[in-house]
């Protein structure tokens, strides 16, 4: 049994496994500059690091759920990415943390396998619930571009540190 982080993505239910998830937070301020890539939400700060935020819908081009809710329950998964580089995912909402029995998964087309992510599944109730391989989230190409924009990122927040109020990268 391993512990794992299920939310919602569209209409369907996604998870990481707990030993992958740093946090859970609320939705933070983030800043977000005009050319970046629509999937990337912007970048906050979690302590002294600048961290960015990817939209998980976006990410795998999944609908957003119809719910009425819209973005007011939406919360941050903090994720360890490769070399200690912490990503938030930006997900439409956490609804559990809870124990589970894993079994393999046979993926059949690539929507299912959200791109290579789904390593596992999970009954949920009577729901299946794809877990996903954190570090697969990016091809190394992305990857290695979002450490180039969280180092911008960094540089510009060190230029503002010493401002007084508000925070921001």
């Amino acid at each position: 049994m391993k512990q794992i982080v299920v939310f919602t993505a569209g209409d369907l239910l996604c998870a990481f496994t707990a030993s992958a998830v740093e946090e859970i937070l609320p939705m933070p301020r983030l800043w977000r500059h005009p050319s970046l890539p629509r999937v990337v939400e912007g970048f906050f700060r979690f302590g002294s690091t600048v961290v960015a935020t990817l939209n998980f819908n976006l990410l795998f081009d999944i609908p957003k759920s119809r719910g009425d809710e819209g973005e007011l329950y939406q919360h941050l998964v903090l994720i360890k990415a490769r070399e200690g580089q912490l990503i938030a995912v930006l997900v439409e909402r956490v609804v559990d943390v809870t124990m589970a029995d894993m079994v393999a998964v046979e993926v059949t087309s690539e929507s299912e396998s959200l791109n290579d992510c789904v390593e596992q599944g999970v009954a949920y109730g009577e729901r299946f619930v794809s877990v996903l391989n954190s570090q697969r989230l990016m091809i190394e190409t992305e990857r290695q571009k979002l450490t180039d924009m969280t180092r911008e990122a960094e540089r510009r927040a060190a230029e503002w540190s010493d401002l007084p109020g508000e925070s921001r990268p």
